[in-house]
């Protein structure tokens, strides 16, 4: 049986996750490509209807739940409301829940991290749920406008740097030592930078660039510094599959037209946080087939 401490820590942690992706959802509707992306006189703007235009109440902006109770419309006008908005806080609910392995990984993985403070873990956690967020804004913009915010590519960067003086090596452990790696971290965030650049400049170049767009090009260098390698190539492996089964899906179900561009800075953050999660466990199973 679970311990009620934790399983109630649990859903507090979750519910903290929905009220952080209702934040995010703000910055990430707000957003133009003209504009800041963190910009105060965007973000600090009462809700409000965008059909009828009525400030909405604080009964109406309980994350998820008040979408659901209000069956999914508005309480003045009765219009159909986006999904936008519940999507984005579930999503980022799911992550903060999932978020929770990130303290197991550090805590039981001592031995890969034996040379770090105790508290320097948890400033760490706090890097990747960064990470996360930037991601989770950055998918959502990117299936609304089509594009990849640069300060969102430049933060990613940072946080690259920030991780590398905090002492994080690989999400992968010990299957490192199978990959041929640089001993070097700073050395193995710069390969992984340009491999991901690379990998996704060639389609890019290829199709000129209607199949690739240059924001994923960037998005790709930034992930790699953040990552670095070998966890980069896991996580372009890993988003390539995704984005070509949801495209077959796609088009078996006729959910798009053959031409019909889909948005691939979602399945890059997909790659990324799955990775980060599950990397090492993907590669037990794998050479357990093996």
């Amino acid at each position: 049986m679970i311990p009620f401490t934790v399983l109630s820590f649990k859903i507090i942690w979750t519910v903290f996750g929905l009220i952080i992706g209702s934040f995010l959802g703000v910055v990430a509707s707000r957003y133009t490509s003209s504009g800041s992306l963190f910009s105060l006189k965007k973000i600090s703007g009462r809700s409000s209807c965008n059909d009828c235009g009525h400030v909405l109440k604080p009964q109406n902006l309980i994350p998820l739940f008040s979408f659901i109770f209000q069956g999914g419309r508005c309480s003045f006008c009765h219009i159909k409301l986006p999904l936008f908005y519940p999507a984005i806080e579930l999503v980022t609910a799911t992550f903060f829940y999932f978020s929770l392995d990130l303290f197991n990984f550090y805590n039981l993985s001592y031995k890969y991290f034996y040379h770090l403070p105790v508290n320097t873990f948890y400033l760490l956690i706090l890097l990747w749920l960064i990470f996360g967020c930037f991601l989770i804004i950055m998918s959502f913009i990117d299936l609304r406008l089509r594009l990849i915010p640069d300060e969102l590519v430049l933060g990613i960067f940072i946080l690259g740097g920030i991780s590398l003086f905090l002492g994080h090596t690989s999400f992968l452990g010990y299957y490192t030592g199978i990959i041929p790696t640089p001993n070097d971290p700073a050395l193995r965030l710069l390969l992984g930078s340009v491999f991901g650049y690379l990998f996704l400049l060639a389609p890019y170049l290829i199709t000129k660039g209607r199949g690739m767009g240059y924001g994923d090009v960037k998005l790709a260098a930034a992930l790699g510094f953040v990552l670095g390698w070998p966890d980069i190539l896991i996580a372009l492996f890993t988003s390539f599959m995704l984005g070509g089964l949801f495209g077959i899906i796609s088009l078996v179900f006729k959910f798009n037209r053959l031409k019909t561009a889909i948005p691939f800075g979602p399945f890059l953050a997909l790659g990324a946080i799955i990775t980060m999660f599950w990397g090492i466990k993907l590669l037990s199973q794998y050479f357990a087939i093996l």
